[in-house]
C-alpha cells in the first residue's frame, strides 16, 4: 500500500478533510481516497481485511528488505503499538551484527531517544525513491528494537572451546580468565561479529 497525497495535503475520505500529513504518517492510507480508512471514518470506507495499521507495515516492510539483504538469516519481526508510541521488534540466531541490521533498520523510526535531557526527538519519517523515479514515505514508528540472540547450548560450547583454546579449565560462565568473566569476553566477542550458521 502507499500513502496518497492530495495537493492541499490533506487526505479527504467520503469528501471531508481529516488529517494532516504528519499525522497521516501513523495511519494507513491506500492510493485510492475512496477506499481509504481512518479513525474518522470509524472504518466505513474500507472493508476491514483492507485495513493495516502503520506499525504492522513498517514491520512487513523491514522483514521484506532484510530477507533482500540477508536471505539465509531468519528474522523474527513482530509490531506493537503502545500508549505514546509503537515498535517493531527484531530478532534472529547468528548471522549479521546488531550494527549491521541496525544500519538497515534505523531509517524507520521517526524519531530517537535521547538520555541526555530524557526525551524522544522526533525527525520524521524517511523517503525513498522508486525505481520509477517517485519519491514515497517510508512506514516508521517509534522504536525499532534488535535482539540477535544465541542458544545457551550453543554460548557454553563458545565458552569451552575458548577455554580449551587459552588452556585451563572451563567451569561456566563466571570462570576468570585475565581477570574478566568468560561469558564476558564470549559476549563481547560476538557481539561484534557475524557467526556463520550451524556453530555447535
Amino acid at each position: 500500500m502507499k500513502i496518497h497525497i492530495q495537493k492541499d495535503d490533506k487526505y479527504t475520505k467520503c469528501g471531508k478533510p481529516i488529517i494532516s500529513r504528519w499525522q497521516a504518517s501513523f495511519l494507513n492510507i491506500t492510493e485510492d481516497p475512496a477506499e481509504a480508512n481512518c479513525k474518522r471514518c470509524l472504518g466505513q470506507c474500507a472493508p476491514p481485511s483492507n485495513r493495516i495499521s502503520n506499525h504492522a507495515l513498517c514491520a512487513k516492510t523491514i522483514k521484506a528488505e532484510l530477507k533482500q539483504c540477508f536471505p539465509e538469516i531468519k528474522f523474527h519481526i513482530k509490531s506493537e503499538s503502545f500508549s505514546g508510541g509503537n515498535s517493531v521488534n527484531i530478532s534472529w540466531a547468528f548471522g549479521a551484527t546488531q550494527a549491521q541490521i541496525e544500519n538497515i533498520t534505523k531509517k524507520y523510526e521517526y524519531g530517537y531517544f535521547d538520555g541526555s535531557d530524557d526525551s524522544y526527538h522526533f525527525t520524521g519519517s524517511s523517503n525513498i525513491v522508486t525505481p520509477a523515479g517517485k519519491i514515497e514515505e517510508l512506514p516508521s514508528v517509534k522504536f525499532v528494537h534488535t535482539n540477535r540472540f544465541i542458544p545457551v547450548d550453543i554460548f557454553t560450547n563458545m565458552c569451552n572451546d575458548f577455554c580449551s583454546l587459552v588452556k585451563i579449565q572451563y567451569i561456566n560462565f563466571n570462570t576468570i580468565y585475565c581477570g574478566e568473566y568468560i561469558g564476558t569476553i564470549i559476549h563481547r566477542l560476538i557481539y561484534n561479529n557475524s557467526l556463520p550458521t550451524g556453530y555447535h
